[in-house]
């Protein structure tokens, strides 16, 4: 390994966990809430989602459905309640059930990154006005774009590879799940419009499908690239 490599390693690190600190902050600072009952659920059910995470192969990490009320957030929450379900799910995915217990560094990086992402993909969302589909349409690549560029950063500094390919590796693994997802989450925002956030809910079982289908899609590709006994 490059000598240097570790000094870049912590640089990197300090700079994504101080943008995330300083967008918690922000967050916190202007906190506002419009329904607190309809936060409360969906901030539940975006842990929930955390734990259902998927290892992807050949990468060190793992992919969850917390994305989903990220987007969900920046149509129909506040700026804080969006940066906060992006933390917390994030901080339940890194913990739950995890093969390799994590360190506390690298828990809060994820928690910050997460945060960041959430962030820019609000502040995309916001230049689509009041037309939600406009600003799924331009919160949700903000928000893909930014969460695996800042992962695959940290993936090849600390496994000494070529950011392009662990992007280009990250990017071919978790795009089909991510678009499921935003397609999901569109049509909570379409029954959260006509019926109610609490009928919104009812899309839930398209979510654990999702989650079942990509983990049979995974496990099927790991099995291919695992050679036989």
């Amino acid at each position: 390994m490059n000598p240097s490599r570790p000094k870049y390693v912590r640089a990197y690190l300090a700079l994504v966990i101080t943008l995330g600190v300083c967008v918690l902050a922000g967050a916190g600072a202007h906190w506002r809430s419009a329904d607190p009952e309809r936060f409360a659920a969906y901030f539940l059910l975006a842990c929930v989602a955390g734990a259902l995470k998927v290892r992807l192969p050949g990468m060190t990490g793992t992919y969850s459905l917390t994305f989903l009320f990220v987007l969900i957030g920046v149509v129909d929450l506040t700026f804080s309640e969006t940066v906060l379900i992006a933390c917390f799910s994030m901080l339940v995915q890194c913990v739950w059930r995890a093969a390799i217990r994590p360190t506390p560094v690298q828990v809060i990086f994820n928690a910050a990154s997460s945060s960041i992402a959430a962030a820019a993909a609000y502040f995309a969302g916001q230049y689509g006005g009041t037309i939600f589909p406009l600003q799924l349409l331009l919160a949700a690549p903000a928000y893909f774009a930014v969460n695996t560029m800042l992962v695959a950063g940290i993936l090849a500094q600390v496994e000494n590879r070529d950011f392009p390919a662990v992007w280009q590796e990250w990017f071919r693994l978790s795009l089909g799940y991510y678009l499921a997802g935003v397609v999901v989450a569109a049509v909570m925002i379409m029954s959260n419009r006509h019926f109610g956030w609490m009928f919104s809910l009812l899309a839930l079982p398209l979510m654990y499908l999702e989650y079942l289908c990509y983990r049979v899609k995974i496990d099927g590709e790991r099995d291919s690239v695992t050679p036989s006994a």
